[in-house]
C-alpha cells in the first residue's frame, strides 16, 4: 500500500550492482556519455550478474501496458494486489486517501480479461492486497473496515475472515497471503490513532479453523508491508517500506513464524539514498518457482535469488506497488502500479496459486 503519488520512472530495465546501475533494455551497458573508445571492461562479477539476471528477464525485454487508468473510465488511483486465478487477473483500486470514499465511479476490486477487457466488480470496498483461496474465492484487505474479507469470482463480498484480535481491531491490514494448508497470513502496519489499538505492529495468522494469532511483532518504527511465501512453503519473506530491510522466517508445521533473520537489503534510488531516512516503500512480492524473489519498490521491481543476492531491477515508467506471476504458463509478471497495470514476460515460470 502506497499513500502518495507514482513518481514517473524513466523506462528501463537495469541491473543494480553496488554502485552501479547497468542498463540492459537498449545495451547491455550503460556507461553515460562516455565515447565508445574509453568503456571500461565490465567486471567478471557484473557479467555473471547480467547473466543470471537474463536468465529471469529476456535481454531487450520491455513491460506491457494493460491499463491506462488515467485515461480509460472508470478510471484508476492506485492499483493494488494482483491476483490470477480463474484464467483472469484480480486486481484492487483505492482512491480513499485521495478523495472522499464514495464520490467516485471507480472499483475497489477490478478484473483483467486476457483479452484486454477489464471491469469494476465492487465499488462498495477499497481492497489492498489479494491471494487467492482454495475454495475459488479471493482473500482481501479491506481498508475501510480494517479487516480481511473474502470475496467471491464476481466480486461480492460473502464473509469477514478476520477483523481483530484479542477483540481489539486491526490498524489496517494491507497485504495478505494465503498457504497451502488453508492458513490466511497478513500484515498490520498501522496502529490506531483512535479508540482500541493493538499494542504493536505485526505480522497476524489466521488458521484453518479460524483462530486468528499474532506470528511476529514489528518494531514501531517499521512499515510491515509485503508478504511472500517460498516455493517449498517453510519461509515467508516480509519488506518493511521504511527501510531497507528484507527478511524471513522460518514456517512451523503448524503455521506459526519462529527464526526471523535478515535475508537481503533492498537498493535504494538516487534520491532516497541521499536522504536522511533511508526508505524503499518495498510493497507487494511475488516468489517464481526457482525461489527468486520479487519486490515492488519506487527503484522498481527488485529481484533476488533465494540466497539474497541481489540479481538486478525492472524499472517501469509508474512506480510498482504490487506483482504477482499468472498467464498460461505462469512466465508473465503483472504489475500493479499508480493508473496503471502492466505485464512482462519472463524466463521463469511462476507459483500457481491457491497453493496445494
Amino acid at each position: 500500500m502506497k499513500r502518495r503519488g507514482a513518481k514517473a520512472q524513466r523506462h528501463k530495465l537495469a541491473a543494480v550492482f553496488p554502485g552501479i546501475v547497468l542498463s540492459v533494455a537498449l545495451s547491455p551497458y550503460n556507461w553515460g556519455e562516455q565515447p565508445p573508445s574509453v568503456k571500461p571492461a565490465p567486471s567478471a562479477a557484473v557479467r555473471d550478474s547480467l547473466e543470471r539476471f537474463h536468465s529471469i528477464i529476456p535481454e531487450g525485454g520491455k513491460p506491457r501496458l494493460l491499463i491506462d487508468g488515467a485515461v480509460e473510465k472508470p478510471g484508476l488511483t492506485m492499483t493494488e494486489g494482483p491476483a490470477w486465478i480463474h484464467s483472469k487477473l484480480f486486481f484492487s483500486n483505492y482512491y480513499m486517501f485521495w478523495k472522499k470514499f464514495g464520490t467516485s465511479e471507480e472499483g475497489g476490486l477490478c478484473v483483467w480479461e486476457p483479452d484486454g477487457a477489464w471491469r469494476v466488480l465492487n465499488r462498495d470496498v477499497q481492497t489492498c492486497g489479494t491471494d487467492p483461496m482454495q475454495n475459488g474465492n479471493l482473500a482481501a484487505c479491506d481498508l475501510i473496515h480494517r479487516s480481511i474479507i473474502e470475496m467471491n469470482p464476481e466480486g461480492k463480498v460473502v464473509g469477514i475472515l478476520a477483523d481483530s484480535f484479542n477483540g481489539i481491531p486491526f490498524g489496517m491490514p494491507n497485504d495478505v497471503i494465503v498457504d497451502a494448508r488453508g492458513g490466511i497470513y497478513f500484515t498490520d502496519p498501522v496502529i490506531a490513532r483512535e479508540g482500541a489499538a493493538q499494542p504493536t505492529k505485526g505480522i497476524y495468522c489466521r488458521d484453518p479453523r479460524g483462530k486468528v494469532s499474532r506470528v511476529a511483532d514489528c518494531d514501531e518504527n517499521s512499515f510491515p508491508n509485503g508478504l511472500a511465501l517460498s516455493p517449498d512453503r517453510k519461509t515467508l519473506y516480509l519488506n518493511d517500506s521504511w527501510s531497507t530491510a528484507l527478511w524471513k522466517f522460518d514456517v512451523k508445521s503448524d503455521g506459526s513464524l519462529t527464526n526471523r533473520r535478515r535475508f537481503a537489503d533492498l537498493a535504494l534510488s538516487e534520491s532516497r539514498s541521499s536522504a536522511e531516512k533511508k526508505t524503499t516503500n518495498a510493497d507487494g512480492m511475488a516468489v517464481d518457482s526457482s525461489g527468486h524473489l520479487y519486490v515492488a519498490t519506487d527503484l522498481g521491481i527488485q529481484i533476488f535469488s533465494p540466497a539474497g543476492e541481489r540479481l538486478g531491477v525492472i524499472s517501469f515508467p509508474t512506480v510498482p506497488s504490487n506483482c504477482k506471476f499468472g498467464g498460461g504458463d505462469l512466465r508473465t509478471l503483472y504489475v500493479t502500479g499508480g493508473k496503471r497495470v502492466y505485464s512482462i514476460q519472463t524466463k521463469q515460470r511462476g507459483i500457481g496459486y491457491p497453493l496445494r
